[in-house]
This record gives structure tokens, sequence and C-alpha cells, in this order.
């Protein structure tokens, strides 16, 4: 037994060597692996994505996306079938986008939504061929065929401006409205007031004339009861 502990033991020391060397390999794969994922820029996608925007304690802005491409070089956010909610100020409501598809920049928090951009803020609707929005500025800018529907009016323009923390509303160049129910109150007004007016007009020239055939009657019986005297 003693004569082979010389050599158990040289043969674990070669294990133990040969362990090493294995280990050391690894560590350099690994070191050199991290190496060059400091130079190369990692894009991540994923499915069914939500992201969200804030500050100040409030949300400024809430997106779901079927799915989304990240790019590190550029922190841009590609997004298909983007659904933005923005939140006016004050908890003065919000604004529902749908679009076929966009980008969102994380770090600015601006984003850019196109084509079929379909907006929906309570009774009103816009629809635009795009949708850029500013963070910053906390304004929507609709390009590209815009129509504005209200219950009150239509609104057509290349480029509408919608003021998030406002309510305002600016339209440019060649701008086409339609305002719906504007005039039929006052012609109702009208044609309902005419009536009354005559109606209050006929007893009026009825006094009229009995009090001139009165006043006719008089001096002819005057005039007789003189002649009658006289004969």
């Amino acid at each position: 037994m003693r004569r082979w502990l010389p050599w158990v033991l040289l043969a674990l020391a070669g294990l133990a060597a040969v362990g090493g060397w294995s280990l050391y390999q690894r560590h350099q794969m690994l070191t050199r692996a991290a190496a060059l994922l400091d130079d190369v820029d990692v894009d991540v996608s994923l499915h069914g994505v939500e992201l969200s925007r804030g500050a100040e304690g409030r949300t400024e802005w809430r997106m779901k996306a079927d799915a989304a491409h990240y790019a590190q070089d550029t922190g841009i956010v590609a997004v298909d079938n983007p659904r933005i909610l923005y939140y006016l100020k004050d908890d003065g409501g919000e604004i529902a986008v749908n679009a076929t598809s966009g980008e969102v920049d994380q770090e600015s928090g601006n984003a850019s939504l196109w084509p079929d951009v379909d907006i929906v803020s309570g009774p009103n609707r816009a629809r635009a061929a795009r949708l850029d929005y500013s963070s910053a500025e906390r304004r929507i800018v609709l390009t590209g065929d815009v129509r504005l529907e209200r219950p009150d009016m239509t609104l057509d323009a290349p480029r509408v401006v919608l003021h998030l923390d406002t309510n305002d509303v600016d339209a440019d160049g060649g701008v086409q409205s339609v305002f719906f129910n504007m005039t039929v109150p006052a012609a109702g007004a009208a044609s309902a007031a005419a009536p009354a007016k005559k109606a209050a007009a006929k007893p009026a020239k009825k006094s009229v004339k009995k009090s001139t055939k009165k006043s006719a009657k008089k001096p002819a019986a005057k005039a007789a009861t003189k002649a009658n005297g006289k004969e």
C-alpha cells in the first residue's frame, strides 16, 4: 500500500493542476466576453410590454404595446400597436391614443406614433396620420389629414396642436370647420314669437273699429235733435 501512495498523490496533483487550468481558461473566457459586451450594444425585444412616465408624484403618460424593441445605442423603444393614455393637468381627464406603430424616447419622454392615429377624449375624437408628443412642452402635434370631431362641430386641417395643460387647440393652414345646431334654436324662437305678435294685434284692431263707430254715431244723433227742435 505504501508503495502505491506516491503515485496516488501524484495523480491527484495532476488532476488538481488540470482542474485549475480549466478554471483559469473559463475565467479568461468570461473576462473576454465581458469586454466584448462593453464594446457591443445589446438590443432587447419584449412582448406585451407596459411603459409609464411621471414626475413630481404625477403620472404623465402610460403606454401598453403588443411588442417592443429597445435599442441601447439610441435609447429608443420601437413599439407595435401602442395604446397610450396622456393624463391632463389637475385630474382633468385623459386622452387615449391608438396607432399602428411608434417610438418612445426613454430619456426625454417624447413619443411619435404613426400611422392611423386615433384619439378619444370624452365625447371628442380626432384622427391623423402622425402624432408627435413633446414631454417638455406637454403638447401633442397632429399632422396629415387631421380631423377633429365634437358634438357641435367638425374641423379639418393639415396640422393641429393640442395643449394638454391648458386644453387649447391650434389649427394651422387650410382649416375647414362645420358647426352643428347653431341656428335651429334661434329660428324656432322666431317662429314661435311671430304667432304671438299676430294674436296680440287682432284685439287692438277690433277696439279701434268699435270706438270709431261710436264716435261717428253721436254727432248724427245731435244733429237730428236740433232739427226736431227747430221744427
